[in-house]
Parts: structure tokens; C-alpha cells; sequence
């Protein structure tokens, strides 16, 4: 598993406390099958998904040249029948794609503020050959 990427029950941080303040709140609204992915961010963001209604497939990508986990791939299914949050170091590659029958709702808390003239995302196809994930294989639950 990513050191730092983390899976929690019940929309809080392993310890029971929030330990990342979010900045805002992005809440977006996705029909089965769509993806979006993948960007990272490397001025300090890190992000958290929660999915409340509907499925999703989140993917997480570690190519850090420094880190320990360099080159591992985690895969999440999150919605409304598993409810968790997922943190995201914002330095990992990561992606989510609706999967199911029914559209997806996710809410993004980032820890920074989007700035619109400088943005802290760098952007790569989400079928590109740097990351092995193939989107269409069925989730692992």
C-alpha cells in the first residue's frame, strides 16, 4: 500500500481527528463510465474523496523517484455501499472513474485553494502507458 494514501471508515483520519483542514469543496457529478484522470499535484495539495451516491474506481499511482513505495498502484471502489475517505498525497498520480448503473457523486476536500493563475496540477491521459491501470477491468470490492 502508498505510505500516506489511506482508506477510513466514517468520513474520518485513522486517528478519529481531521488532520488536513480543507480548503473547499468541490463536489462533482459523474454518469457511469466517466473518467477522469490523471493529474497530481506538487506544491503540496493533497486531496480526499468521498463518494455518497453511486460507485466509483479510484486510482492511485506512486512514480516519486525518493519514495518507498515508488511504482505501486492502489485501486479503491468507494460510494454508498462502502462508505470511506480517501486520502490522496497529492504528489501521487490519481484518477477516478463512475462505475455502476447510476451516475456518481464525488466530493473532493483539496487542502489548498485553487489558484486559477498559477494551478498546482500537472496533467497526463488516463490511458496513458506510464500508469498500469486499465479503467475497464472490473473493480475489486
Amino acid at each position: 500500500m502508498l505510505t500516506n494514501a489511506a482508506i477510513s471508515s466514517k468520513y474520518s483520519e485513522p486517528t478519529g481527528r481531521v488532520q488536513h483542514r480543507p480548503s473547499h469543496v468541490l463536489l462533482l457529478h459523474d454518469y457511469p463510465g466517466i473518467i477522469r484522470a490523471w493529474h497530481r499535484h506538487l506544491e503540496g495539495q493533497n486531496d480526499h474523496f468521498v463518494c455518497p451516491q453511486g460507485r466509483i474506481k479510484v486510482g492511485v499511482y506512486d512514480d516519486r523517484d525518493d519514495s518507498p513505495t515508488q511504482g505501486e498502484l492502489n485501486t479503491f471502489v468507494i460510494g454508498e455501499h462502502n462508505q470511506k475517505l480517501i486520502h490522496i498525497p497529492g504528489d501521487c498520480w490519481h484518477g477516478f472513474k463512475a462505475i455502476g448503473d447510476k451516475p456518481a457523486l464525488l466530493i473532493n476536500y483539496p487542502t489548498e485553494l485553487y489558484d486559477y493563475e498559477n494551478p498546482d496540477e500537472e496533467r497526463i491521459p488516463y490511458d496513458t502507458d506510464k500508469i498500469p491501470l486499465d479503467w475497464e477491468e472490473p473493480p475489486h470490492e
